[in-house]
C-alpha cells in the first residue's frame, strides 16, 4: 500500500460524485481525498490492513479506504448539523477535551482549529492521525482502549463520541468512566446511528439492504455488540447521573433520492459512498464471523445490498441519534 496517497477515490465509488464539490455551501467541507497515515501495529487480513492493539475489537480496517470513508463520515455529520461539531451547549473554549474513537483525528483538529483555548486529546485504537505540529498545537493523540481503564489524569470539560455503535463490548462502563473523568458541568456528546434501515414510504421493506440490516444486527449480536446502542444513550446517560439531556433525531438518506432541498440530495450521496463501503467490509466480520454464512453467501448478499443502496426508488435511510447530557454542578 502507498502510504502517501489514499486508494479510495469518490468517481471510483459514486461516478460524477467529484462534480459535486462545486454545488455544495462553501460553509461545509468538500469530499475529502487525504492521504493515509499507516499504523506500524496494522496487520493484513483479507486484503486490508486491520488494527492489532486490540485485535477483533474493531470490525472495520484502519488503512486508506477506511479512512476516506471516516473522513466522509465527518462531512456528512457536518452537514447533517448544519456545519456544527456538536449540538451540546458547550461555551467557549472549554479546557479539556476528549474525543473518543477519533479515527482520523479529523473533528478533534477542526475543533482545536476552531477552539485555540481549548486542549483537545483524540483517543483512538489506531495511530492513523496526521502530525499537524504548530499548524494546530493544541490538539494530541494518543492510542487507548476506552474500555480499559482510562490514562488520562485531568478531567474534561467536554467529551464528545461519534459513530462507536459498533466498537464497545460495555458501552455503560465506557459511559461510567466518562462521568468520572468530566468535571462538574462538564458535557458529553454521542453521535451514532443505526443498521436498521428505515423509509417513510415503505420502499425499503423486503430489499436487500434490509435483509443486510437484520443480518448486521444479528451477526454483531453473535460477537458480542448491541449495535443498536444509539437508541438506549438517553437511558444509559440518565442512570449515570447526567441531566439535561437531549436526544435529537435524523435521517443519513441512503442513497441522493431526495429531492426536497440541495442539504439533503448532497446527504444522500455522502452516505451512499459511505453505506456501500461499510456494507461491503464489515460484512466479513459480521457475517461472516459472527454467523458462520460462506464468503460466496457473504458476497451475494453484499452485491444486493450495495445495488439498493445505489437505487434511488428506494426511499430508504439509517436513523441518526445525537444525544448530549450535562454531569451535575
Amino acid at each position: 500500500m502507498d502510504p502517501a496517497a489514499s486508494t479510495m477515490q469518490v468517481d471510483d465509488v459514486l461516478p460524477g460524485a467529484a462534480a459535486a464539490d462545486a454545488t455544495l455551501p462553501s460553509e461545509y467541507p468538500p469530499f475529502p481525498r487525504g492521504s493515509t497515515i499507516p499504523d506500524p501495529r496494522s496487520v493484513e487480513e483479507h486484503g486490508r490492513l486491520w488494527q492489532n492493539y486490540r485485535p477483533d475489537k474493531y470490525f472495520l480496517p484502519n488503512d486508506a479506504i477506511e479512512q476516506d470513508r471516516l473522513d466522509f463520515s465527518n462531512a456528512a455529520f457536518r452537514l447533517l448539523l448544519d456545519g456544527a461539531l456538536h449540538l451540546a451547549p458547550v461555551q467557549g473554549d472549554p479546557a479539556r477535551v476528549l474525543d473518543i474513537g477519533t479515527g482520523t483525528g479529523v473533528w478533534a483538529i477542526q475543533y482545536a482549529s476552531e477552539h485555540p483555548g481549548s486542549r483537545v486529546i483524540g483517543s483512538d485504537l489506531s495511530l492513523i492521525q496526521p502530525d499537524v505540529g504548530a499548524d494546530v498545537p493544541n490538539v494530541e493523540f494518543v492510542r487507548e482502549d476506552s474500555e480499559e481503564p482510562w490514562i488520562h489524569d485531568e478531567p474534561f470539560d467536554f467529551i464528545h463520541s461519534r459513530l462507536m455503535f459498533t466498537c464497545f463490548n460495555n458501552p455503560r462502563d465506557v459511559l461510567r468512566q466518562a462521568y468520572q473523568h468530566l468535571k462538574p458541568g462538564g458535557w458529553i456528546e454521542y453521535q451514532d446511528l443505526l443498521f436498521n434501515v428505515d423509509s417513510d414510504d415503505g420502499t425499503h421493506l423486503g430489499t436487500g439492504i434490509h435483509r443486510w440490516s437484520h443480518l448486521a444486527n444479528l451477526g454483531a449480536a453473535a460477537k458480542g455488540r448491541d449495535v443498536e446502542v444509539a437508541r438506549k444513550y438517553k437511558d444509559y446517560l440518565t442512570e449515570a447521573g447526567f441531566v439535561e439531556i437531549v436526544e435529537a433525531r435524523y435521517k443519513f438518506f441512503g442513497n441522493p433520492w431526495p429531492r426536497s432541498s440541495q442539504r439533503d440530495h448532497q446527504l444522500g450521496m455522502y452516505i451512499e459512498i459511505i453505506g456501500a463501503e461499510v456494507v461491503r467490509t464489515i460484512s466479513t466480520r459480521l457475517l461472516g464471523e459472527g454467523l458462520g454464512v460462506p464468503v460466496e453467501a457473504v458476497n451475494a448478499i453484499v452485491t444486493q445490498a450495495q445495488k439498493d443502496i445505489s437505487d434511488r426508488s428506494i426511499h430508504f435511510y439509517w436513523p441518526v441519534y445525537v444525544v448530549y447530557g450535562r454531569k451535575p454542578l
